[in-house]
């Protein structure tokens, strides 16, 4: 990263778009620590309040700022946003032609992101959804053993290796799952997977899984990756699973795959639309478990943020490389 420190002739301002009852005052001590003599803004509102001439002291800024916001603070040099995904980036492109460093939260949630994903896998193949019905209908209903499936020796794809795919790969081996994996960069390494091949290789993999699991960025090149074609390449019976970004998926034709008995099932913790709109047929779907896109909530969520956003300020200031930063270019 450049110095961009060096670049200012005397420090601009920290802008934290965040609820201000989620910092403490031992968090604001350590920014006035790290950071001493910048002015510290504080609030949910913080990036669209204020003068044209307190937005144009801004040098630094984290939580959760508009795209348009962004484009409104002529001195930002570093954007450290709360969360992981960057696909704002595609409806806002002007942003990555801005000459800032931009910076991400991925990772802070990948424990939970692949716990969950795993739950969903765990619970189709025990063929839980239909056991909690049955509960709730006080109905004793013990289907055949052909009826269910065992996770282990099966093949599990794992399209997009970052922090939550290779978690997941890792896990996923430790199951006695053969894994593979798709990523743009093949060649990088990937403990715990057997083969990765790149994003033309998905159509060629994909007959090979049992599991396939989406924990791809959004970007233009990903827009509705998982297509018609690709959830006919699945072999029957198999079951997608998807936590990394919606708009990656083609809804309506993994409905239709479902519908048809093509796949046996899902597990969906992210959409195109969200809320997800009530009229998709994903709604009505015994063999399909759908969460809000909690996949990512743990306690303690924050502070883990607070903690990386800190780091990062103090290697800004040392003119230091920062942790997660985003090629904007690309958009992750």
């Amino acid at each position: 990263m450049d110095d961009h420190a060096s670049r200012a002739v005397e420090p601009g301002a920290i802008l934290l778009a965040i609820d201000p009852a989620a910092v403490t005052s031992d968090q604001i001590a350590r920014i006035e620590e790290i950071a001493p003599g910048r002015e510290i803004r504080i609030g949910l509102d913080a990036d669209r309040s204020g003068s044209d001439e307190q937005r144009a002291r801004i040098e630094i800024a984290g939580g959760w700022v508009a795209p348009d916001h962004l484009l409104a603070l002529p001195a930002l040099r570093w954007y450290q946003q709360w969360y992981a995904g960057a696909e704002w980036l595609v409806d806002c492109p002007e942003a990555a032609l801005r000459d800032f460093a931009l910076t991400s939260a991925s990772g802070i949630s990948a424990a939970v992101v692949v716990e969950q994903a795993l739950g969903y896998i765990l619970a189709l193949h025990r063929r839980l959804p239909q056991a909690w019905s049955a509960q709730r209908e006080r109905v004793w209903h013990k289907p055949p053993p052909e009826r269910f499936a065992e996770l282990a020796g099966k093949t599990m794809l794992v399209a997009g290796l970052g922090a939550i795919g290779s978690r997941l790969a890792r896990i996923g081996a430790a199951l006695d799952l053969r894994v593979l994996g798709v990523r743009r960069r093949p060649e990088l390494p990937a403990p715990g997977t057997e083969r990765v091949g790149g994003p033309g290789d998905l159509l060629a993999l994909l007959p090979e899984a049992d599991v396939v699991v989406s924990a791809m960025p959004y970007t233009r090149e990903t827009r509705r990756f998982f297509s018609a074609e690709a959830f006919a390449r699945m072999k029957p019976g198999a079951i997608f699973v998807s936590v990394g970004r919606g708009k990656v998926v083609d809804e309506d034709a993994l409905a239709a795959a479902l519908a048809s008995g093509h796949l046996a099932g899902a597990g969906l913790d992210v959409f195109e639309r969200e809320p997800l709109p009530v009229d998709s047929a994903l709604w009505a779907m015994d063999q399909v478990i759908l969460t809000p896109h909690w996949g990512a909530a743990f306690p303690g969520r924050l502070e883990r943020t607070m903690a990386l956003f800190l780091d990062n300020l103090r290697r800004y200031v040392a003119g230091q490389p920062l942790r997660n930063l985003i090629d904007k270019q690309r958009g992750y």
